[in-house]
């Protein structure tokens, strides 16, 4: 860890893999709603969808902003290859440091655990 840093919240989600599938093959606009555009296109696999909602939702967790309060919305974490989590606008403001996220495919279920390190 670098020198002068703290772990300031740990955020955790899971998701049914098959389940998130079925929405997003249902109701396409859901991608709409939670990916920036750069995320869009990758969300096509039920695994890359999987870990676009998990690391979101575990990166707000670990914030501890949640969803929608403090203006943080789905679009201010964007969940980039190799688990890399960027946030922006109101995310990037709550943050004050930086967040990690580690993703583990558990059958077929993934979980995403947060990390937010802070100054």
């Amino acid at each position: 860890m670098a020198e002068g840093l703290r772990l300031a919240g740990v955020g955790i989600d899971l998701a049914h893999v098959p389940r998130l599938a079925q929405v997003v093959q249902r109701r396409r606009r859901v991608l709409t709603l939670i990916c920036a555009e750069e995320e869009r296109p990758e969300a096509a696999d039920a695994r890359r969808a999987a870990e676009l909602w998990t690391g979101k939702e575990a990166a707000v967790k670990a914030l501890g902003t949640g969803m929608w309060r403090e203006g943080v919305n789905w679009s201010d974490v964007r969940v980039l290859p190799g688990g890399e989590i960027k946030l922006v606008g109101a995310a990037a403001r709550a943050c004050q440091g930086y967040v990690t996220v580690d993703f583990t495919l558990m059958g077929d279920h993934m979980l995403a655990v947060a990390f937010h390190w802070a100054r």
